[in-house]
């Protein structure tokens, strides 16, 4: 009869164990499924990029190799897991099954029940120690922030190819508008080096003006990175040195564009002073010949001043070639000066942006920062209070523990008396009354007696009034405390 109780018990807590599944089959089976189908995904696009890449043979196959091996790493964590999951969960339905049935109440074990709960306690602690959860939530948001960065020097760098083509393209055309001009060469490749990465190669310029100030005072390139890393840790050793090479280029060619910029002025003065040269001796010749005039005859003077007009046209042709030479010059003068504050306002505008992104992703980071530390003090907190009730509990357990043990006898002995109390009542509700019982025994004396004795002895009486032998009394040895009281 008990076990078919058992296994009635047991049907029943299986029939009541799966309907709390079929209810909880949404809120848990739909996003594993969900998790399932992205992880199937993730692991079939990644095996189709490995396929794909263009690679060495060997680097292909090492990558191969150590795809598999992680793989099969993952699939002997999610083993383990899931078997200490089920061997948790088996232990808790079966310590949950005993505290329902009354039946195993009766035949339990206080001792072993309170060994296996600690023991299942311990087991679910060691499974949190095991699972890495949080690791992978750092890991996570780690990634996170790598692919935000990534992102971004990706626009960053997208951005850079674009001016890169479109600066490209406008100094292949002015090359081809602008062969026979090399001394412009050295100011196109300037322009160019600061289109693509500006006046401080897409660095803060906080950040590039310590530079340039810590580049003054370090005698060589490691005391310089040294110095520059001591401020700005997120600043890479390559990136340093790259600044510096960059710089280097950058004043070369600033150098050579201010000394381009300095022969053409000192052309363009030479050229002036030429043309106003000329001008004084055309101007000179012009008064000689004027005197010259006066001397010879009128015929002669027809003529020369004839050739002296045409003189006087082809120098007047000259000078209006030399204005209109310098006239385009100045023209592509403002040329250049408009494209250079155009560019200078892109910079600006560049730099700007990327001090306003900046900004965001540090804010960003900040804020995160601060939720992290806020979730991690109320877990903290969560911990500290869940410890101290158990702490609590424990003092309490303990306190009832020994209350028990001191007083178990005292206990008893007033259970013995209220359980002799509870008898005697019950003895005497059972028994009947003394006035019944004295009418009882009246009612037979009477009834048993069938003469009269008023005024007869007693037996009482009768001993009261025998008189005792006193030689009988005298003789008889007795002890003190029976004499009779005189």
């Amino acid at each position: 009869m008990s076990a078919n109780s058992g296994n009635s018990v047991k049907m029943k807590y299986d029939t009541s164990k799966k309907k709390v599944t079929s209810a909880q089959r949404d809120l848990y089976i739909r996003p594993l499924l969900r998790l399932k189908q992205q992880e199937d995904i993730f692991d079939k696009g990644l095996i189709g990029a490995i396929e794909n890449m263009k690679i060495d043979s060997n680097l292909l196959h090492d990558i191969i190799n150590e795809h598999k091996e992680l793989s099969l790493k993952r699939r002997n964590f999610l083993n383990t897991m899931y078997k200490n999951i089920k061997d948790i969960t088996s232990e808790l339905d079966s310590a949950k099954h005993v505290a329902n049935n009354p039946e195993d109440l009766q035949k339990l074990d206080v001792n072993t029940y309170k060994s296996k709960l600690i023991k299942l306690s311990q087991k679910m602690q060691d499974f949190e120690k095991s699972c890495p959860i949080e690791t992978l939530m750092e890991e996570g948001t780690a990634l996170n922030t790598e692919v935000r960065e990534f992102e971004f020097n990706l626009d960053k760098y997208e951005r850079a190819q674009k001016n890169w083509t479109r600066l490209s393209l406008l100094c292949k055309s002015k090359i081809e508008n602008r062969q026979h001009n090399t001394e412009c060469k050295d100011i196109d490749d300037f322009h160019a080096l600061v289109a693509v990465t500006g006046h401080t190669e897409n660095w803060t310029m906080e950040d590039h003006l310590f530079f340039l100030k810590t580049r003054k005072s370090c005698e060589n390139i490691p005391a310089l990175v040294v110095a520059i890393q001591k401020r700005c840790p997120d600043l890479s050793t390559e990136t340093i040195v790259n600044h510096e090479a960059w710089y280097k280029q950058y004043t070369d060619l600033r150098e050579k564009q201010k000394a381009a910029v300095k022969e053409w002025r000192q052309k363009k003065e030479s050229e002036k002073k030429k043309n106003i040269e000329e001008i004084d001796k055309e101007i000179g010749n012009r008064y000689e010949d004027e005197d010259f005039l006066n001397e010879i005859p009128r015929e002669k003077a027809t003529c020369i001043l004839r050739k002296t007009k045409s003189s006087t046209t082809e120098t007047r042709s000259t000078n209006s070639s030399a204005s209109s030479t310098e006239s385009k010059k100045k023209e592509l003068i403002k040329k250049w000066k408009m494209e250079k504050e155009n560019k200078r306002l892109m910079d600006e505008e560049q730099v700007k942006m990327q001090m306003k992104l900046k900004e965001k992703i540090e804010q960003n980071r900040r804020k995160k920062r601060k939720e992290k530390i806020q979730e991690a003090l109320e877990q903290y907190k969560k911990k500290k209070s869940l410890e101290n009730i158990l702490r609590e509990r424990d003092e309490q357990f303990k306190e009832k523990c020994a209350y028990n043990v001191t007083l178990i006898k005292a206990f008893r002995e007033q259970d013995k008396e209220f359980t002799k109390k509870r008898k005697n009542l019950i003895l005497r509700s059972k028994k009947p009354n003394k006035c019944e019982s004295v009418n009882i025994r009246r009612i037979e004396l009477a009834e048993a007696r069938s003469y009269s004795t008023l005024f007869d002895t007693t037996k009482v009486w009768r001993e009261k009034c025998r008189v005792e032998d006193s030689t009988m009394r005298f003789n008889e040895l007795q002890y003190i405390k029976d004499v009779p009281k005189m």
